[in-house]
């Protein structure tokens, strides 16, 4: 199996799974089969935390991609893992206007198009 295909089994299972490098103990977003940060080979799959910050958004308006054109507009974000690494995401769930950088947000897996298990995140509930 490779790390693509690791990675989407993990989601399957209901587990979000990233690559940590056992020589620097850095985490890896996407996978790779090398640490980014020293070189080495040794890495493995580990569950982080599922926390992190909206570090940059988009409220996307436009039916770009037809099998979406049912959620528009829905939101894009990249998030900074607490871990470190950056992934690009989806917003659900929000219940504010305008979301702000900096804003602490926790993932869940939910089923996304084609019943695939995809992660999202969510801002914690409660006053904006």
């Amino acid at each position: 199996m490779n790390l693509h295909e690791e990675y989407w089994a993990n989601l399957e299972q209901g587990e979000f799974k990233i690559r940590r490098c056992n020589q620097c103990s850095k985490w890896q977003f996407p996978a790779m089969t090398r640490c980014q940060h020293c070189l080495g080979e040794d890495l493995s799959w580990q569950k982080p935390s599922g926390r992190g910050q909206v570090w940059s958004w988009i409220k996307v308006h436009k039916p770009y991609f037809k099998d979406y054109a049912d959620e528009v507009p829905y939101l894009v974000a990249m998030i900074k893992l607490e871990e470190g690494p950056l992934m690009i995401s989806s917003l659900t769930d929000v219940k504010v206007p305008v979301v702000k950088c900096g804003t602490p947000v926790s993932m869940v897996i939910k089923k996304g198009r084609g019943g695939k298990p995809m992660p999202y995140f969510q801002m914690p509930s409660g006053p904006a």
